[in-house]
């Protein structure tokens, strides 16, 4: 996933969760506030609530992500490529 955002004018906070090794188990598995929904269901971008949040104008919950500017084609496209490809394992202890 980092190398999805890594481009972006993130923050130093963000750019360290996404600079980190585990960046992709914290997503995978866990639950995100709205709804319970999963942040990231593997091979699912759908039923993703992080899919949800950065593809579309208004998601069902909370707003649009990045709130700044929404993430250009490409960014779109490997974010929807790694969701797709990650594996169920990868947000195991």
């Amino acid at each position: 996933i980092r190398d999805c955002l890594l481009s972006r004018g993130l923050g130093d906070v963000y750019k360290r969760q996404l600079e980190s090794p585990d960046a992709g188990a914290r997503l995978v598995a866990q639950r995100g506030r709205c709804r319970s929904l999963p942040l990231v269901v593997p091979g699912n971008p759908e039923g993703s609530l992080l899919w949800q949040k950065v593809s579309q104008a208004r998601p069902a919950c909370g707003s649009r992500m990045p709130v700044d500017a929404p993430l250009s084609a490409a960014e779109l496209a490997c974010v929807r490529q790694w969701i797709t490809r990650a594996s169920a394992d990868a947000g195991r202890p």
